[in-house]
Parts: structure tokens; sequence; C-alpha cells
């Protein structure tokens, strides 16, 4: 009878102990499972980040193209205002050989002037050229207005060149500006990459502690079913 009880007894305690073994296999499994969706929260915010930094930097390429629309303005306006200047020089020569045509009419006509003077005879002579010194005056005179309306034309055409400039360098300042946010983007994008990988890592170390919890669980179910077959052996010696 002592021999019955202490096997049954010894079937009991095993079978405790295996049940004790799986409770805390289950527990480390729950543990592991936590671990797991902790690591994959981890993951999902860390793509989030990523998505967010790309976003940025497609923002920032935009700034970029901008810069390079700004700098072909202001080549373009440095083009209209050497065109300008060029045009204004123009027309300075223009008057210049306006006001020299002016000095030889004028010329010309006290020439004239003198002939008449000069004689009766030559009277008709002198009084044809000084016409011909006035006709070339007024020729002078409308060259003369010719270069200043050139001129003035010149410098419009400088100061449109000048504002545009102006304009393109305030659309390069914009684009500046443009290419910073591309760079925030960019290191957005590889902390979030990185949270992502520490998230991923996390979940394997949890998967890990499931499997682990898992074998812990088999190994306290065995000892349990050993210990069932301790107490039918003591049962079937009493």
């Amino acid at each position: 009878v002592r021999r019955v009880l202490t096997t049954g007894e010894e079937g009991s305690a095993t079978s405790e102990e295996g049940s004790a073994t799986s409770e805390e296999g289950s527990a480390t499994s729950e543990e592991g499972s936590a671990t797991s969706e902790e690591g994959s929260a981890t993951s999902e915010e860390g793509s989030d980040t990523s998505e967010e930094g790309s976003a940025t930097s497609e923002e920032g390429s935009e700034g970029s193209s901008t810069s390079e629309e700004g700098s072909a303005t202001s080549e373009e306006g440095s083009d209209t205002s050497e065109e300008g200047s060029a045009t204004s020089e123009e027309g300075s020569a223009t008057s210049e050989a306006g006001s020299d045509t002016s000095e030889e009419g004028s010329a010309t006509s006290e020439e004239g002037t003198d002939t008449s003077e000069e004689g009766t005879d030559t009277s008709e002579e002198g009084s044809d050229t000084s016409e011909e010194g006035s006709a070339t005056s007024e020729e002078g005179s409308a060259t003369s207005e010719e270069g200043a309306d050139t001129s003035e034309e010149g410098s419009a055409t400088s100061e449109e060149g000048s504002a545009t400039s102006e304009e393109g360098s305030a659309t390069s300042k914009e684009s500046s500006e443009g290419s910073a946010t591309s760079e925030e983007g960019s290191a957005t994008s590889e902390e979030g990459s990185a949270t992502s990988e520490e998230g991923s890592d996390t979940s394997e170390e949890g998967s890990a502690t499931s499997e682990e919890g898992s074998a812990t669980s088999e190994e306290g179910s065995a000892t349990s079913e050993e210990g069932s077959a301790t107490s039918e052996e003591g049962s079937d010696y009493q």
C-alpha cells in the first residue's frame, strides 16, 4: 500500500510540475507576442515617417525646378539689358552724326551768304548755296531727333531688362529654399528607414521569444503527460 501511495503522489507531483512549466511557457509566448506587436507598431511608425520624408523631398524638388527657371529668367533679363544698351549707343551715334550734318549745313549757309555779298553776278549762286545749306541743316536736325528717339527706346529696353533680371533673382532665392526643403525631406526619410529597421529587429526578437515560449509549453505538456502516466501506474498498483 505504501508503494502504491508513493507512486501516486510522485505522479501527481510530476503532473503539477508539468502544469507549472506549461503555464510558464504560455506566459513566455504571450510576452513574445506583445513584443512582436510592439515591433510591428514601431515598423509602421517608421514607414509613415519615411512617406512623410519622401513627400517633403518631392516638394523640395519643385523648388529646384523653380531655381532653374529663375536662372533662365535672369539670363534673359541680362541679354535684354545688353541689347538696350547697344540700342542706346546706336542712338547716341546717330545724334552725333545729325549734329555734324547740322554744323556742315550751317557752314554751307554762311558760305552762301558770303558768296551773295561778294557780288551781284554771283548772288544767285550764293542764294542757291544758302538754300542747299538750309536743307542740309533741316536734314541734320531730323537725323538728330531720330537719334534721340532711338536713345529713349534703348533706355526703355534697358529698364525692362533690369526689371526682368530682378524678377529672375527673386525666383532664384525662392529656389534656394526648395533645395533646403529637399535636404530636410531626405533626412526625414533616412530617419524613418532607421526606425523601420529597428521595428523589424524588435518584431524578430518577439517572434524568437514566442517560439521559445511555445517550446517551453510543449516541454511542460510532455512533463504533465509523464506525470499522468505515473499517476495511472500508481492507480494500477492500487
